[in-house]
């Protein structure tokens, strides 16, 4: 079977604070997670027709209570908490998550509690993306390289809920090299 090889450049990281809207869309690949300690870490892989509005709707789903809250001192370390039950106490690991729509009258009561976490977690939010050229690839080849670089991270190693494989393209990645490891990284791991 004949690959299609796709070459991904990746944008420098950016910060919440540092997002300076493009003047046209940008259709593609993106990659957010977290900054910590001047370490990248991967949280979620995505693709949209519009990066930068899709950004701002993870964004506000975090500040919202749509998605699940970390306890800062455990967010380096979500991937251990992700798949366990919400902290009560809130001292560690997975402290809200969300059910909604009924689960929000949780988040608007403990709110004042979660704040300073979420703060965290939009504090050291950092994003990447890839642009793909639409009259080349279709919204449905898109989501088979999304697939791709969902897998070459690792699934278990991200907040996303769903992935698949596809064996159509061979992906290179350039660019960001704390994006660019973290996609080639698993890779090798995994043919060794």
């Amino acid at each position: 079977m004949n690959h299609e090889t796709i070459n991904l450049e990746w944008t420098e990281l950016v910060s919440a604070s540092e997002i300076e809207f493009p003047t046209e869309k940008k259709f593609g690949i993106y990659i957010w997670g977290f900054n910590i300690d001047n370490v990248f870490l991967p949280y979620y892989v995505g693709i949209a027709d519009n990066i930068f509005s899709r950004i701002m709707e993870h964004l506000n789903s975090i500040i919202s209570g749509k998605y699940v809250i970390y306890h800062s001192d455990s967010l380096k370390k979500f991937r251990e908490f992700k798949k366990k039950e919400v902290n009560r106490e809130k001292t560690r690991g997975k402290i809200y998550s969300p059910n909604w729509p009924r689960g929000y009258i949780t988040f608007i009561n403990e709110r004042k509690e979660l704040q300073t976490h979420i703060d965290f977690m939009v504090d050291s939010f950092s994003f990447s993306y890839a642009t793909v050229d639409q009259s080349k690839i279709s919204k449905k080849e898109l989501k088979e390289i999304e697939k791709i670089c969902i897998n070459q991270i690792g699934k278990e190693n991200l907040q996303n809920t769903r992935s698949g494989f596809s064996t159509r393209f061979n992906i290179n990645h350039y660019g960001e090299s704390r994006v660019v490891d973290k996609m080639t990284k698993q890779t090798a791991n995994k043919g060794s």
